[in-house]
Parts: structure tokens; C-alpha cells; sequence
């Protein structure tokens, strides 16, 4: 018997492969960080400071920096409160995936990473400015989000997003009896406080 053989189209084949190569489709083949991840010390935001932080939101004070925690307090709105340390904990990096290789879009910021074909980007803490902390080849380093492309909501040409990520900030205060506790801190239900000042004298008045 005859088997005939029928030739594929080129664009076709090259579709297919395409397909079935797809970064998309593929977990990424890089350790990725151990989780959660925490960041301590973190204070993320241009000029962020610790010191006196306002809340505009009834939060509660919990015993460790977990929503689960057994909570000791409240902060009410229009209180200020003391901070003396806070930490990022990333549930989830965002993972990103190069299925070519990346040009230099730096923009002039001393920060790109030359991610070749197959290279896995993990985004974990938000430091400011635009600058993150990074996990890419094993080392975590500060890089500006080149990953992302000319507006926030848009992605890199070269890159494609496996995985959005999940994080929280927290922040420890002490309760009058010198109790430390923790509130997870989410704008705008708590203004952080900055070096250039910018933080309201009263919270804004609700819509």
C-alpha cells in the first residue's frame, strides 16, 4: 500500500511551532524564590520613612503580620501611629518569561537585565520610583521595570507574563502598653510617611 505524503505549508509549520513552543504554555524551568519571600526591612515609595504613618480606615492590630493573627487593637481614622519597622511579604512574584531576547530599554537607568530566550523573571517587592527587587539567574537584584512596556497595563515585546503576583505590606506599631503589633498596610487606607513631605494633615474626606 502507498502512503502519500502531503507537504505542509511553510507558514503552517511555522505556526505550529510557534504553538507548541509557546512560553505561555510552559511553567518556568527556574527555581523560584522561597515563599513566601519577605522583605525586611522594606518601605516602599519614593522617600518612603518610617516614623508617623495616618490611618483613614478603622485596621485592625494583629499579633503577627498575618491576616489570620489574633488581633489586639484597632486604629481608627484620622489616627496617627508610630512605625517603627515594616516588611514586604511576596505570596507570589510575578513571573515573566523571555521568548526572545531582550533589547536594552533601560531608558537611560543603569538596570536592565539582558534576559536571553527562555530566561524567567520573578518580580517580588516594589522599592520605588519604578525600581524593583528581582530574582533573574538566581540572584536577586534592583531593576527598573523595563519588563514593562510604554504604559503600566501593557507588557514587554519580548516577554510574555506566566503568573501576576501577590503581595503585602506590613507595618509594626506599639499598642500603649508597649505591645508590638501589626497592620497590613493598603492604600489608601493608610498614607506612609515621606521625606518630601507629601502626606495629608487629615485624611481625605470620603467620596
Amino acid at each position: 500500500m502507498m502512503v502519500q505524503l502531503v507537504a505542509r505549508p511553510r507558514w503552517l509549520a511555522l505556526a505550529l511551532g510557534v504553538l507548541a513552543c509557546s512560553p505561555s504554555d510552559q511553567p518556568p524551568d527556574a527555581p523560584e524564590p522561597e515563599s513566601p519571600y519577605v522583605a525586611d526591612p522594606a518601605c516602599p515609595g519614593e522617600g518612603c520613612m518610617y516614623g508617623q504613618w495616618l490611618a483613614c480606615d478603622s485596621l485592625p492590630l494583629l499579633s503577627e503580620p498575618d491576616p489570620r493573627a489574633r488581633p489586639l487593637g484597632w486604629l481608627e481614622r484620622d489616627q496617627w501611629f508610630e512605625v517603627e519597622r515594616a516588611i514586604v511579604i511576596v505570596r507570589e512574584p510575578a513571573t515573566y518569561v523571555a521568548h526572545r531576547s531582550v533589547q536594552d530599554d533601560s531608558v537611560g537607568w543603569d538596570s536592565w537585565l539582558p534576559l536571553a530566550a527562555g530566561d524567567t523573571l520573578f518580580v517580588l517587592d516594589y522599592i520605588g520610583e519604578g525600581f524593583h527587587n528581582v530574582l533573574w539567574r538566581d540572584s536577586i537584584q534592583e531593576s527598573f521595570q523595563f519588563w514593562l512596556g510604554q504604559r503600566p497595563d501593557t507588557i514587554h515585546p519580548s516577554l510574555s507574563r506566566l503568573r501576576s503576583g501577590s503581595n503585602e505590606l506590613w507595618a509594626s506599631t506599639r499598642l500603649p502598653d508597649a505591645q508590638l503589633s501589626w497592620v497590613h498596610v493598603v492604600v489608601p487606607s493608610v498614607f506612609t510617611r515621606s521625606q518630601f513631605g507629601m502626606m495629608p494633615e487629615t485624611c481625605p474626606t470620603p467620596r
